[in-house]
């Protein structure tokens, strides 16, 4: 409960800037990110809703940081970064590895005659408590060395959890372009 959530710290706003989530300590062991912090929903989300902005600074691909892990490719050459300034976003975890799907997706959207990246749920609801999961994209892990074992981990994962099913559901996994690590 409210004992694992996480405070903000220099990395992070004063404020949550959206009451829809919450940063917490993962505490499920078989998870990747097994003691690392996630970003879990505070209320039930509607499919297809707008969360919250994945905010940063923005920089020319050209110079933007090589060790920086909370890296975008945002718009025209530009990406953002949330490795030093960024919100709750940048605490949303890849769903390989763990037991679930992913449950949202960044997507550019127009607001205030300007372009913002979003944090959008999918076609189901996200109820409270479930953590926010995305697709870091095959880039992400093959630039670490990291995608064959990840790709084993969620295929081993999901057929023992499709064949205790009674009727086992297809997952799809969607390649997020935005997504350059």
């Amino acid at each position: 409960g409210e004992r694992n959530a996480i405070k903000p710290n220099q990395n992070n706003p004063k404020r949550s800037t959206c009451r829809k989530v919450k940063i917490k300590i993962i505490q499920d062991k078989a998870h990747p990110a097994y003691g690392e912090r996630g970003l879990f929903a505070a209320t039930t989300i509607k499919p297809k809703t707008h969360i919250l902005d994945y905010v940063g600074l923005i920089r020319n691909e050209m110079s933007e940081s090589k060790s920086s892990d909370y890296i975008i490719a945002f718009t025209q050459g530009l990406s953002i970064d949330a490795e030093r300034r960024g919100n709750e976003a940048r605490f949303i975890n890849d769903f390989r590895g763990t037991r679930n799907e992913q449950n949202v997706k960044f997507e550019n959207y127009s607001k205030d005659n300007g372009i913002r990246l979003g944090v959008f749920a999918m076609n189901k609801p996200i109820r409270k408590g479930q953590e926010l999961l995305v697709s870091y994209g095959r880039s992400f892990w093959k630039a670490r060395g990291l995608f064959e074992e990840m790709s084993q981990v969620s295929s081993s994962l999901q057929s023992s959890t499709s064949s205790s099913r009674a009727q086992p559901e297809e997952r799809k996994k969607k390649k997020n372009k935005r997504v350059r690590r």
